[in-house]
């Protein structure tokens, strides 16, 4: 009989580690070993036998879509009908067009710096095109745009991109952008990364335990930067004193674009970077370019992805204390290493 781990097993099945772990729990499902947990092949093809064939109702509802392909528009992250009806119709767009979601949410990006008055679109221009703007507000909003467009694979443009740019019609209040973006995402992408943004009471809430002499404010899972937005106006920081980092390079993109918007009279470049923070964020390694922020932070907030797990091979390099190689536990540690110096938490 062939034994497999937790993570394989949910692989096969389609759902994250975290849905297979309660399944055991309750009974659906009995692991051949404990510590650590393994299944038998033939329980698991089983399983997907009877969850295939909707024998197993109740667990097909509770069960985390991982494979699901399904959009729709978060309720908890806005509560405009207006707003949700329009990000229901560009959904629907991208869908029937097959649109690209980066190039999307690049678009949206620029219609926004437009209707902020950064930057002005040439009267029937190619929306696609930089040569179709001008008139920047500042060179470093130019600067980030140029980069993010030359870093997208998708080189041509079409009749289609012109009709979604036509479409967009930023909201000033929100977040419109992570907004659009966690509604293009498929249901199944983000439940595999873990990837569900924070409403803003929460980030609200979070924040209100801080200290409010925060001078250095740090994000290590930012997103589309609601920490580091709300962060910046209570506790009324410089810019250069924020840092975000997410692997998910659209997300910091769209945490960019905020962050500029955010601080309208000064001409910056944000601190924030595409990688990995839990592995390449301030590792201590002599040549690591980050380690000046271990005991310089001042504060962390953040909501680390929940529910995505590492393989055990990759989490022993991460980790000391660690032992379910679960992301969010794994973030909670990473920010205290930040916090009080890795030479502190290793003793």
């Amino acid at each position: 009989m062939t034994h497999i781990s937790i993570e394989h097993a949910a692989q096969m099945m389609a759902v994250s580690s975290a849905t297979l772990r309660n399944w055991a729990k309750t009974g659906h499902i009995q692991p051949v070993s404990v510590r650590p947990i393994l299944f038998s092949t033939d329980s698991i093809l089983h399983l997907k036998t009877q969850l295939d064939s909707k024998s197993f109702g109740r667990l097909q509802t509770r069960a985390n879509k991982s494979g699901a392909v399904s959009h729709f528009v978060p309720p908890e992250y806005v509560d405009n009908a207006g707003l949700m009806s329009h990000i229901t119709a560009l959904v629907t767009l991208v869908q029937t067009e097959g649109l690209p979601t980066d190039v999307v949410i690049f678009l949206a990006a620029l219609r926004l710096l437009e209707r902020q008055g950064e930057v002005h679109k040439k009267p029937d221009a190619d929306p696609f095109s930089m040569d179709s703007y001008d008139a920047w507000y500042r060179p470093s909003v130019q600067s980030c745009m140029t980069e993010w467009r030359v870093s997208m694979p998708v080189s041509k443009s079409d009749a289609r991109y012109a009709r979604a740019y036509d479409l967009i019609h930023p909201d000033d209040n929100h977040d419109f952008l992570g907004l659009l973006y966690q509604s293009l995402l498929m249901e199944g992408h983000k439940s595999d990364q873990g990837s569900y943004y924070t409403p803003s009471k929460l980030v609200d809430d979070a924040l209100s335990h801080l200290d409010p002499s925060v001078h250095v404010f740090l994000d290590p899972c930012c997103g589309s930067g609601q920490f580091l937005l709300k962060a910046a106006k209570k506790f009324k920081l410089k810019p250069n004193n924020i840092y975000g980092f997410d692997c998910d390079p659209i997300a910091l993109q769209i945490a960019r674009v905020n962050l500029l918007i955010t601080y309208k009279e000064i001409d910056f470049i944000p601190h924030l970077f595409c990688i990995d923070a839990l592995t390449q964020l301030a590792t201590g390694e002599m040549f690591c370019e980050t380690n000046h922020l271990l005991n310089t932070v001042d504060a962390i907030a953040t909501n680390p992805p929940w529910g995505a797990y590492k393989n055990a091979i990759a989490k022993t390099a991460w980790s000391q204390f660690v032992k379910s190689g679960e992301t969010f536990s794994l973030f909670l540690e990473k920010s205290i290493q930040l916090l009080i110096g890795l030479t502190q938490i290793i003793k």
